[in-house]
């Protein structure tokens, strides 16, 4: 529940601070006085988005703190946990806003910088806002649906039918997409074959295709190379081959003399050298020439093998691995397709199972709507008649419709307003005080069942009258039993039914008007309750 709240430069409040407790908090005061700012704090600390129209006339910014008492929120100690937020077991949290006139905004929890989505989503669990229009929101077939769901506490049922309607849709998927696979068989297991036929058959080699260029390469100039090592093979024939025996002849002169000194040694090994190098050099070219293959036909396959690689590498990519990795994907495609009947075969009994159990949840889900529905009536038509409408009636249609994820039941509220009126769903004819009147009641048959410490009613009397009224400050001094219940009204039949009565003042400061919120005690509470009457005395109320 809200412990504490303060509103700096917010409108027309320069600085509000205010201590609360549970029970019923009414706050009330003169039209203009500034009400309507403590409930935009409020919603500035839920997350709301900011106007920089809220700034108080020369101020820089606008200030809003609220502390919240937290030790019965499971849910919300979770979702502080969840976003990474510090917090003591012991204190209370923290939320504040700081508005400027720029526009900018900035929000903290515990003093941590928070987005206002988590704003929202904490929010969402700390207070819930009720304004004079909130009963629009009975006309929505979702609300009334949640309504029935809360009553009924079928959130288990729902849970388990939400996971059964997303597993349906997820095998239905499968099978949808296995089925368009099939189809894909059907138009390209002939090109994928050929395909697959193609690269097997060409028994790629990593390497080969570059080995295979160096010899073609080679290859297709024997004929300059034969005429040129023929060339060389005869000089040496004719030149070198004497010269070979008269260097062999240096040498033998060379060694004799190498043995009278030492110093003849040198020119020896050097003429050993160039002997040997000669003769290398003379079978190098011989064996050079006898290797070279002058057939045509081997030239032939050689271009018949790199005409292959060029057109596999247009059609496959640059690389041996390209090739491989295509090769693979193809087999495991043709893999695939070969267990695809078997595999749609147990997709379709997948699907069957899946179906079976969201129909039997989904009925499951029905009959527990249905009980809480009729409860409900009864609750709901005997709330709303203690709300000055005593032949109202409340009821409760289900019928039931496609699938979605939140069942298969449409859900609609009649409401038979008046003995001897047809009922009137709320969707289409019940006016604003009558659909006033209910929300409370449902907000009262609810108040155990909603977890939501805090409820702030803003005005929501404005569409009754003054006898109606009366009722309706039971109706939320009842509802206060179970949640910190804060109503700021303009009846006075309502506001003495207050635990903790506020009064918002303006006043003339200076120069400027300022508002500021005021504690009534005993006799401050009987003052502004004869002002809200008109005059009469509050103990006539």
């Amino acid at each position: 529940m809200i412990e504490y709240l303060k509103i700096k430069n917010l409108v027309l409040m320069d600085l509000c601070e205010a201590h609360f407790e549970g029970g019923l908090t009414i706050i009330t005061g003169e039209t203009g006085a500034g009400k309507t700012a403590l409930t935009q704090g409020i919603h500035l600390i839920l997350g709301e988005r900011a106007d920089s129209s809220l700034v108080r006339k020369g101020e820089d910014k606008a200030h809003i703190e609220a502390s919240f008492d937290i030790s019965r929120l499971p849910k919300v100690k979770e979702l502080l946990i969840e976003y990474g937020i510090d917090y003591n077991e012991d204190d209370p949290l923290i939320i504040s806003r700081e508005l400027s006139k720029e526009g900018k905004s900035r929000a903290f929890i515990n003093n941590q910088m928070a987005t206002l989505s988590v704003l929202q989503t904490l929010g969402s669990h700390l207070v819930h806002m009720i304004g004079q229009h909130s009963y629009h929101e009975l006309r929505s077939s979702d609300t009334q649906r949640d309504i029935i769901d809360l009553y009924g506490s079928v959130q288990e049922a729902l849970k388990l039918y939400k996971q059964a309607f997303q597993n349906e849709k997820t095998a239905e998927k499968k099978l949808s997409q296995l089925l368009e696979e099939l189809l894909q068989k059907e138009r390209d297991f002939e090109n994928v074959s050929d395909t697959l036929k193609e690269l097997k058959e060409a028994h790629l080699k990593e390497g080969e295709e570059e080995e295979l260029f160096e010899t073609y390469s080679l290859y297709s100039k024997s004929q300059e190379i034969g005429e040129k090592s023929k060339e060389i093979c005869r000089a040496l024939s004719e030149g070198a081959r004497p010269i070979l025996k008269e260097l062999s002849h240096f040498k033998n002169s060379c060694d004799h003399l190498s043995r009278i000194h030492t110093s003849f040694s040198e020119q020896s090994a050097l003429l050993q050298e160039a002997i040997i190098a000669l003769q290398e050099v003379d079978h190098g070219l011989q064996k050079a020439m006898n290797s070279l293959d002058h057939n045509p036909q081997t030239l032939l396959r050689m271009e018949e093998r790199l005409s292959l690689y060029t057109k596999i590498k247009k059609k496959y990519g640059p690389s041996y691995q390209d090739w491989i990795d295509h090769q693979k994907s193809l087999e495991a495609k043709i893999d695939a397709w070969d267990l695809l009947d078997e595999t749609i075969e147990k997709a379709e009994m997948d699907l069957k199972l899946a179906k079976d159990l969201l129909e039997t949840l989904s009925n499951s889900l029905t009959k527990k709507r249905e009980e809480s529905a009729r409860n409900l009536e009864k609750k709901l038509s005997d709330s709303i008649q203690e709300l000055n409408m005593p032949d109202a009636v409340v009821h409760i249609e289900i019928k039931t419709t496609e699938k979605t994820l939140s069942g298969a039941d449409h859900i609609t509220f009649w409401l038979q307003a008046n003995k001897g009126e047809k009922p009137s769903s709320l969707k289409d004819s019940t006016s604003g005080g009558e659909l006033s009147r209910l929300l409370l009641a449902i907000k009262t048959t609810l108040a155990e069942k909603n977890n939501t410490p805090t409820i702030i009613f803003d005005e929501i009397d404005a569409n009754v009258g003054g006898t109606t009224a009366t009722l309706i400050g039971n109706k939320l001094l009842e509802l206060s039993k179970h949640a910190q219940i804060f109503c700021i009204t303009h009846f006075p039949q309502v506001a003495k039914k207050a635990n903790l009565h506020l009064r918002v003042v303006k006043e003339d400061k200076g120069d400027r008007t300022v508002a500021r919120l005021e504690k009534l005690g005993t006799k401050e509470k009987e003052i502004e309750l004869l002002r809200m009457l008109g005059g009469e005395k509050a103990s006539n109320i």
